[in-house]
């Protein structure tokens, strides 16, 4: 399978505490797969399996392409860098493009999916803040909705030495609770590193078992941007 797309955004500002994003996506698809390296249960005789006995399918192509769009809207409300508040949605699949590799009426096809999502912080004091964010997934009869929240501590506000930690939690839900994640983060300048247990909360033991797991993310922040060379409005004659 490989996708390849394009996205493109546009941020209006409304005033100085409200801004309105939009944007848009188009992507091209390729799906394929190599019939000889298939194994199928006719190809079992009742005693081993047997590759030269045929797999009795019939498929219309091996090779699947499709277009498929998507948008998104966000606005933003900001009081401050400390407090504000997105709420949006991005929207996949308008096209609903086939997703099957045969080529009959009734084949498969990617239905409708949104994402609504909101976060927020709040600056509460001076040296903390509560941070909520909330992400749903809905495509056809599938949903899931993923939350967490946090309390943000500034132990260091001085530039060049900033140091917050972020303790807090995260959990997700389909249907019922399935899922609580404990974490900590750590932010050291534009670094950030945070360690989380995956608590499975669901019926579904057999791959997670029931105590889950650690999971640990490292990333780092590109805050600095090489300035435009600097130009003349008005040629000087």
């Amino acid at each position: 399978f490989m996708q390849l797309g394009l996205s493109a955004s546009y941020t209006y500002l409304l005033n100085e505490k409200n801004l309105l994003t939009i944007g848009a996506q188009v992507s091209g698809a390729n799906r394929s797969f190599t019939e000889d390296q298939l194994e199928w249960d006719n190809q079992w005789n009742g005693v081993i399996f047997d590759p030269q006995r045929t797999s009795l399918e019939d498929f219309d192509r091996s090779t699947l392409f499709y277009l498929d769009l998507g948008a998104g809207i966000n606005y933003r409300w900001q009081k401050s860098e400390r407090t504000n508040i997105n709420i949006g949605s991005g929207f996949y699949h308008f096209t609903t493009p086939d997703n099957d590799f045969y080529e009959d009426e009734d084949g498969f096809q990617l239905p409708l999916r949104y994402s609504p999502h909101i976060n927020a912080s709040f600056r509460l004091v001076n040296s903390l803040d509560l941070l909520v964010n909330g992400l749903a997934q809905v495509q056809g009869e599938a949903k899931e909705v993923v939350s967490s929240a946090y309390l943000r501590f500034y132990l260091n506000q001085k530039p060049g030495k900033t140091f917050k930690v972020d303790v807090g939690a995260i959990g997700r839900w389909s249907e019922k609770w399935d899922a609580f994640a404990p974490a900590v983060g750590f932010w050291v300048n534009n670094w950030h590193a945070e360690l989380s247990y995956d608590i499975n909360l669901s019926d579904f033991t057999d791959a997670t078992n029931r105590y889950g797991g650690p999971e640990i993310t490292l990333q780092y922040f590109i805050t600095t941007v090489k300035p435009l060379n600097s130009f003349k409005t008005c040629p000087i004659f």
